[in-house]
């Protein structure tokens, strides 16, 4: 919001320039271009991601829900997203620490949803 109005040009941007230093460390670590299978998980995570920058930039652009309340009920989600991954595709362990993490972090965004 404090940009103004970029819209998805603005969304674009941001990405773009996040390439300039993503470009030097690849450059500078040893560039190599993943396998086949690697790759095409790259892509779908791209895909993704940019999907999620473009509805993440219309509901804070979109006024309709306050900055304060929608970010940290997004980046809760994508805790628990993240959590729920690990538990299912790398076979992570679950423990009562997590359960009770995972449980604070659903109480969470209860309290922070958007009354009104």
């Amino acid at each position: 919001r404090s940009a103004g109005d970029v819209g998805h040009t603005g969304v674009f941007l941001l990405s773009a320039s996040a390439l300039i230093p993503l470009s030097f460390m690849a450059f500078f670590t040893g560039f190599q271009i993943p396998q086949t299978n690697a790759l095409i998980k790259l892509v779908i995570a791209g895909v993704i991601m940019g999907a999620g920058m473009v509805i993440y930039n219309q509901i804070i652009n979109g006024g309709e829900i306050e900055i304060s309340t929608f970010i940290p009920i997004a980046n809760t989600l994508m805790l628990i997203i993240t959590t729920v991954g690990g538990i299912i595709m790398f076979s992570e362990s679950v423990n009562l620490q997590k359960i009770a993490g995972f449980l604070l972090m659903l109480i969470g965004i209860y309290l922070m949803r958007p009354t009104g």
